[in-house]
C-alpha cells in the first residue's frame, strides 16, 4: 500500500503510539487540562509522527451530548463471558473522550423469547447496540425491528445470520474449528483414534460454524481421526462434567476431545480426575482465568483463544461511526485467532 493510500491516523493510533489511554490522548491533542506536561509532549510528538489531522466530524461528535451504546451479553457462565463484561467496563474511560457511554446489559443466556423482548424494550433508548445474540427467528425479527427504528446493531463474538445487522465483529469461527481439527490431528499423529466433540448449544452460530469447520478438516486431512457423534447442549459445566465422566468411563478407546463452546471446566475436570489426561488430547476454546491451570498442567493441550477487549472496542468504534454518519466500515471484521499452549502462558 502506498503512503497516499494509507488511512488517516486516528486518536486510537496516537494513544497506542504514545502509550496512553484514548481519553488522555484526546485531552492532549485538544489542549485540555488534566494531562502532565511530559505526557502531553509525548502525545503531540506521536501525533506529528503519524501526520494526524483533526477530524471535524469527530470533533463535532465530542462536543455533543453523550451517546448511549449498550452491549447485550448473556449472563457470565465462564471466564470468557466474564472478560467480555469487564471489557465493556474498561472501555468507558477510553470512549468518554468521544462522549460515548457504553454499558453492559445482561440477559438470560439461552432464552430467545426473553432476549427478543429485551431487544424490543431497548428500541429508542440506546443509540446503538452490540449484541452477542442467539440464532433464532425471534431474535432475527427483533434485530430487524431495531434497525428499522434507527438503532444500529453490531453482532459480537457470535453472529446472528439472516438479520439486517450492520456488521459482525469476532473471530472467523469456521476457521477456529478448522484450526482445532488441525491441532488435534497433529497431536494424535498417524494413530488417530476416536474423538469426542462437545458442541455446546446450536443456538449460537459460532458453535455451528466451529463444529462444521472441525468436521471438514478432520475428514479431509486426518482420515485416522474418527469424530464421534457431537454432544449438544453441554454449555453448563455441571452437565458437561457428567457427560464427560460417562464418556471417559465407557470409551476406553477415546484418544481426543474437542470442546467447541462452553462447558470447558466440566470436561477438563472430568478428564483430569479420570487419570487419562496424558493419553487423551484435549483442545478447547477460550481458556482464560480459572481454566488456565488446566492448560498449564497439560490436561488441556491447546486453546483457541480470542481477545474480548479488542472485540468490544471495535464493535463500539463501529457503532460510534454509524451514529456519526462517518464512512461505512466493513460488514465483517474478523479479529485474530490466538493459539495457546502451556509454554505460551505468562509466568
Amino acid at each position: 500500500m502506498s503512503e497516499d493510500a494509507k488511512p488517516p491516523a486516528t486518536i486510537f493510533d496516537i494513544a497506542a503510539a504514545a502509550g496512553v489511554s484514548i481519553a488522555t490522548a484526546d485531552r492532549a491533542v485538544n489542549g485540555r487540562k488534566g494531562v502532565a506536561q511530559k505526557t502531553a509532549e509525548r502525545v503531540l510528538q506521536a501525533a506529528e509522527r503519524l501526520n494526524w489531522k483533526p477530524n471535524p466530524a469527530a470533533q463535532t461528535l465530542s462536543r455533543r451530548a453523550s451517546v448511549a451504546l449498550d452491549v447485550v451479553l448473556p449472563k457470565p457462565s465462564n471466564p470468557f463471558m466474564s472478560l467480555l463484561v469487564e471489557s465493556v467496563d474498561a472501555a468507558r474511560e477510553s470512549f468518554e473522550a468521544f462522549r460515548v457511554a457504553p454499558r453492559a446489559c445482561i440477559v438470560d443466556e439461552l432464552d430467545p423469547a426473553s432476549l427478543a423482548r429485551q431487544l424490543d424494550d431497548m428500541r429508542g433508548r440506546p443509540e446503538g447496540i452490540a449484541l452477542l445474540g442467539l440464532q433464532h427467528p425471534l431474535v432475527v425479527e427483533a434485530v430487524n425491528r431495531l434497525e428499522a427504528s434507527g438503532t444500529p446493531v453490531v453482532t459480537l463474538v457470535s453472529d446472528v445470520l439472516g438479520c439486517n445487522r450492520q456488521a459482525y465483529v469476532g473471530i472467523d469461527n469456521y476457521a477456529g474449528g478448522r484450526a482445532a481439527a488441525a491441532l488435534l490431528g497433529r497431536f494424535l499423529g498417524s494413530g488417530g483414534g476416536h474423538v469426542a466433540v462437545f458442541a455446546g448449544t446450536p443456538l449460537y452460530t459460532d458453535i455451528i460454524q466451529r463444529q462444521a469447520g472441525f468436521l471438514e478438516v478432520a475428514k479431509a486431512r486426518f482420515p485416522t481421526m474418527r469424530p464421534l457423534p457431537s454432544v449438544w447442549n453441554v454449555e453448563d459445566d455441571a452437565h458437561s462434567y457428567e457427560v464427560a465422566q460417562i464418556m471417559l468411563s465407557e470409551r476406553q478407546d477415546l484418544s481426543g476431545i474437542y470442546v467447541a463452546g462452553g462447558g470447558q471446566l466440566g470436561v477438563a475436570s472430568a478428564l483430569r480426575e479420570s487419570g487419562r489426561a496424558a493419553n487423551v488430547t484435549m483442545v478447547a476454546h477460550d481458556i482464560f482465568g480459572s481454566l488456565a491451570p488446566f492448560l498449564r498442567d497439560g490436561t488441556i493441550d491447546a486453546a483457541i483463544n480470542q481477545n474480548p477487549e479488542i472485540q468490544v472496542t471495535r464493535a463500539l468504534q463501529m457503532l460510534n461511526r454509524f451514529k456519526a454518519r462517518l464512512q461505512p466500515v466493513s460488514q465483517i471484521t474478523h479479529t485474530a485467532i490466538e493459539i495457546s499452549i502451556a509454554e505460551t502462558l505468562p509466568g
